[in-house]
């Protein structure tokens, strides 16, 4: 099981399905996975289901996750900048 940090910015349909099939393959352990989104509703669910962290705060665990999923729809992002815009390499 990998003990690095995976960070998703978006919480829905996408994401959930990869952590649920990063957790049931113990690929990694719930607590090594954060997720922020705009709808506390969605993490709420995400945290009970899965145990994963969670913000609202789309930028909380950027500096620390050794992966960053973008898990937003096109569509959704209003062609703002990703809060790790100016950390992509």
């Amino acid at each position: 099981m990998s003990q690095d940090k995976i960070h998703f910015i978006g919480g829905g349909q996408m994401a959930e399905a990869i952590i649920k099939a990063l957790i049931k393959g113990n690929s990694i352990a719930a607590n090594a996975i954060s997720v922020s989104d705009i709808d506390s509703a969605r993490l709420q669910l995400l945290h009970r289901h899965y145990g994963v962290q969670t913000s609202d705060i789309l930028d909380v665990d950027l500096s620390t996750a050794k992966i960053i999923v973008l898990a937003v729809r096109p569509q959704d992002s209003n062609h703002r900048p990703t809060p790790c815009q100016d950390s992509i390499n």
